[in-house]
């Protein structure tokens, strides 16, 4: 394996000790690490409460081994995540490729394996703008291998520079762009129909959210992610622990692969529509989609009362049965 094929892994943590510890054990223990060189982002406490589980991150920082090199930034100061994006900075500056995770993820001993070996392989395929170690729980996998898909999936994610699409994105300003582009909307919602709400929640500014705007950033250009049809990574975050997880343990009890991944020469990966469709329908399919619909209406609405009609249909009929199924193209009719 060439040299620029070990690419470093940039992890960041706040205040989450246990899963830390967990996240780098497990990344310690894969084929390679002994030639990866490991980024860690450790930001600030942002209260009193957090001081005690800050402070044992950074002792723990400070004894992990295994790796090449460990470079960590820990400012005594709250960045409010500043600090990630200078970390990323730093690492694009070190490597032309790089892998990233937050401090939840559990990962296959085979997990940097796979990344390098797909990173290598797929760097001058320009359709292709990540690879990610992730796969959704219960994919109808027939056989283990790399698959093309066109979902960002966030959890265990390699990057090359100069193909890492959100670099100065202005995520307001593009989830505006998205509900004024029916293609562009309608490409998403047959996809993916559980990122309308978040994009809603984006135009109007109340959200930030990088995996989403990379997942819309996909079917814009019609680009794609490469993902193993059984995941590598494991995420223990929806623990009640995390911001923004909440409480599955769909997520944490998740089986992960512990066979390395064969490539095979297998160069050109093609977009399977079986699998498509059942991402489509993991989140949420036809109902979920139906109820974006109305989403886009009030986005859309010409007045004040359509926008309201359009918000109190959608946040009350959740998940729309067969009467606003055979309502809606009437109802788009007369109210375009």
């Amino acid at each position: 394996m060439r040299e620029k094929s070990y690419a470093p892994v940039f992890v960041t943590v706040y205040d989450r000790p246990a899963h830390f510890k967990k996240c780098i054990d497990s990344l310690k223990n894969n084929v390679g690490a002994s030639e990866t060189t490991l980024f860690v982002s450790s930001d600030g406490a942002r209260d009193e409460r957090s001081k005690e589980k800050v402070a044992i991150v950074r002792d723990y920082i400070k004894t992990i081994s295994g790796f090449k090199r460990v470079v960590a930034f820990t400012p005594e100061e709250n960045t409010r995540g500043l600090i990630k994006k200078e970390v990323r900075n730093r690492v694009q500056e070190f490597s032309d490729r790089y892998i990233c995770s937050e401090d939840d993820n559990i990962f296959s001993p085979y997990f940097l394996s796979y990344m390098n070996k797909a990173l290598d392989l797929y760097e001058d395929d320009d359709r292709i703008r990540s690879i990610s170690g992730y796969m959704y729980p219960g994919f109808p996998a027939q056989e283990l291998r790399p698959i093309l898909i066109q979902a960002h999936a966030g959890w265990g994610v390699g990057y090359w520079r100069d193909r890492d699409i959100i670099s100065g994105i202005d995520q307001k300003a593009f989830a505006q762009e998205i509900f004024a582009n029916r293609e562009l909307f309608t490409k998403i919602n047959n996809s993916l129909p559980h990122m309308a709400p978040k994009l809603k929640q984006m135009a109007e500014g109340r959200l930030i959210a990088g995996d989403v705007i990379r997942s819309a950033l996909l079917f814009k250009h019609d680009w794609y992610s490469v993902s193993p049809s059984i995941s590598l990574v494991r995420n223990i975050g929806h623990d009640g622990t995390g911001v923004h997880g909440g409480i599955s343990e769909r997520y944490v009890n998740q089986e992960i692969c512990n066979t390395e991944i064969s490539f095979n020469g297998i160069f050109h990966l093609e977009l399977n529509a079986l699998y498509q469709d059942w991402i489509y329908k993991y989140f949420g399919g036809w109902p979920a989609a139906l109820r974006n619909e109305l989403i886009y209406l009030e986005k859309n609405a010409s007045n004040e009362i359509l926008c309201r009609l359009w918000q109190l249909t959608y946040k009350s009929v959740r998940f729309p049965g067969r009467v606003v199924g055979c309502l809606l193209p009437r109802i788009k009719q007369r109210w375009p």
